[in-house]
C-alpha cells in the first residue's frame, strides 16, 4: 500500500509549535529584561523572579510540544501507514526533549529543594527520561524491518523514476517545450506539438548537404562544417 501524499493537515502541527514556541520566547526573553521583574527580589524565597519567569515559560513551552507530539503523531501514522510505529517513535524522542528541558530550567528550585541531596533530583529526572528511550528504542528494534522496507521502497521508487528517464532521454522530450513525453507519444501532452518516435529519430539522422555528416535530428548546423541545416 502506497504512503499518503502529504497533505496542508501534515505541516499544520508543525507550524502552530514552531510559532508558538517562537512567541513564547519571544515573551520571556521579554518579560526578563523589564526593570520591575529584572529587579524584584522576594525575600521569603531564593528564586529570582526571572527565574520564577523562565520556568513559567518553559512550563508552557512543554504542553505545546507535548501536543505537537500528539498531532504530529497522528500525521505520521496517516502518511505512513506501513510504518504506524513510526508515532511511537516521535513521541518518545519528543518527550525526551521535553525532560531535558524541564530538568535545566527547575535547576535552580531543584537546589533550593534538596540542597545537598540534589542528586535525588539527578536520578529522579534520569529515570523519568529512562521511560520514553525505553519505549522508543524497543518500538524502533522490534520495528527495523519495516523501517527498511519503507526506505528501501523509496530508493527503489527514485531508482524507478531514474530509469525512466534514462529510457526517456532526449528521446521522449519535446523540442518546443522541452516537456518530457511517454516515448509512443506522437503529440506533445504540453504544448501539443508533434514528436517523433525514438525510432523515427534514430531511423532518419539530419544529413548534412554540404559535406555529408549525419547530424542529430534537432540540430540546426550540421557538427563538421557548419552549414545550415532544414529543420527535421
Amino acid at each position: 500500500m502506497a504512503e499518503s501524499r502529504l497533505s496542508k493537515s501534515f505541516y499544520v502541527p508543525i507550524v502552530k509549535a514552531v510559532i508558538t514556541l517562537l512567541l513564547l520566547w519571544g515573551v520571556g526573553a521579554i518579560l526578563k529584561e523589564l526593570p520591575m521583574i529584572k529587579n524584584l527580589i522576594i525575600n521569603k524565597i531564593s528564586l529570582s523572579a526571572s527565574a520564577i519567569v523562565e520556568m513559567a515559560i518553559t512550563l508552557l513551552m512543554v504542553v505545546v510540544l507535548m501536543n505537537f507530539a500528539r498531532d504530529f503523531g497522528h500525521q505520521l501514522r496517516r502518511v505512513l501507514p506501513r510504518f504506524p510505529q513510526s508515532s511511537v517513535i516521535f513521541v518518545s524522542l519528543v518527550y525526551i526533549i521535553v525532560i531535558v528541558i524541564l530538568y535545566n530550567a527547575f535547576s535552580p528550585l531543584g537546589h533550593i529543594v534538596f540542597k545537598e541531596s540534589f542528586w535525588i533530583y539527578q536520578i529522579g529526572f534520569l529515570a523519568v527520561a529512562l521511560v520514553p528511550l525505553w519505549i522508543g528504542g524497543v518500538t524502533l528494534y522490534r520495528n527495523t524491518d519495516k523501517l527498511v522496507d519503507l526506505i528501501t521502497t523509496g530508493v527503489d521508487k527514485a531508482t524507478g523514476e531514474m530509469t525512466q528517464m534514462g529510457r526517456y532521454g532526449e528521446k521522449g522530450t519535446c523540442s518546443n517545450c522541452g516537456a518530457l513525453n511517454v516515448p509512443e507519444a506522437r503529440f506533445c501532452f504540453q504544448c501539443g506539438a508533434p514528436l517523433k518516435s525514438p525510432a523515427a529519430r534514430e531511423a532518419a539522422p539530419n544529413m548534412c548537404s554540404m559535406c555529408g555528416a549525419k547530424n542529430e535530428p534537432d540540430a540546426r548546423f550540421c557538427i563538421e562544417c557548419g552549414a545550415g541545416l532544414p529543420a527535421s
